[in-house]
């Protein structure tokens, strides 16, 4: 039974646009060529990362699936001759992966046989498609990054006695559904100074926790992290809390599993509508 992770797919700015008629291509069509051109990337000598199997899902969505390719000794035993002997293979554990390119985010199905974690197929995914053609014509890169529940955190902020100080990450402009007032002129500010990723914090006697749910939303939502020094009651001490902890997963069911024609509504809706939960713009489920 295959469990789905959510993530955020990014495809970033290069810090100068030396070449603006090739980067002002549209974001989504950039990813999508990248993937439909099937790359593939040696990162360890006889080990290839690629990406094949590539189907399309809707007008927005498209599926794939990415694998190692390893050879490997099959040993066997020859009826004819009556002798043992060993034959190179070629052994590909992949994985299953969904990309929606109208909200940059993917869903990647865990497999132990081809990494312990999710977010490092995720990273081995990003480092492809960054070396493909389309990728590499931008002058862009792409990182892909969990996106993390944030309900736990939100009801912490919106919850607490009192709120002393709250931080936020963020990265170099990925201008799809950003928080407008504070984060989008964030990212931006830091791709104008060359930067690669920034920090910013509030402090005061006593924040409004609706409003810093709101841009904790946004942070998950980025893949981003945040955290709040808060107290849960006038009379506790204060703590830290962070925004990353769970994350957003689905396991799918072994029959719509097995049928890939199953497999993709029930993926895509899944992710479409976790991130519009994340965002906060659906409520959490009950």
């Amino acid at each position: 039974m295959p469990t789905f992770q959510l993530f955020r797919i990014k495809l970033i700015d290069p810090r100068q646009l030396t070449l603006p008629l090739t980067v002002s291509r549209r974001k989504p069509d950039v990813l999508r060529a990248a993937i439909e051109s099937r790359p593939t990337a040696e990162f360890r000598e006889g080990q290839t990362w690629r990406i094949g199997n590539v189907e399309s899902c809707d007008e927005h969505a498209i599926y794939f699936a990415f694998g190692r390719t390893t050879k490997s000794s099959l040993e066997l035993f020859d009826a004819a001759s009556q002798n043992f002997r060993a034959t190179a293979v070629d052994n590909s554990p992949n994985t299953h992966v969904f990309v929606d390119f109208r909200l940059q985010v993917c869903a990647i199905a865990k497999r132990s046989s081809l990494a312990q974690s999710v977010a490092h197929i995720g990273r081995q995914l990003a480092q492809v498609l960054t070396g493909a053609d389309a990728v590499r014509g931008s002058e862009s890169q792409v990182e892909i990054e969990p996106i993390p529940d944030p309900e736990d955190f939100v009801s912490q902020l919106t919850g607490a006695y009192q709120i002393s100080s709250f931080s936020m990450h963020f990265s170099r402009p990925n201008p799809i559904d950003v928080e407008q007032d504070l984060q989008l002129p964030l990212e931006r500010t830091l791709s104008a100074i060359g930067g690669e990723a920034g920090k910013t914090t509030f402090r005061g006697p006593a924040l409004d926790g609706e409003e810093l749910a709101k841009l904790a939303r946004a942070a998950a939502a980025t893949g981003s992290d945040a955290s709040a020094r808060l107290r849960t009651a006038k009379s506790a001490k204060p703590v830290t809390k962070h925004l990353f902890g769970s994350a957003v997963t689905m396991s799918q069911d072994e029959e719509d599993a097995a049928d890939l024609a199953k497999m993709k509504p029930s993926v895509i809706g899944w992710m479409r509508e976790q991130y519009a939960r994340v965002r906060g713009t659906i409520s959490s489920p009950p």
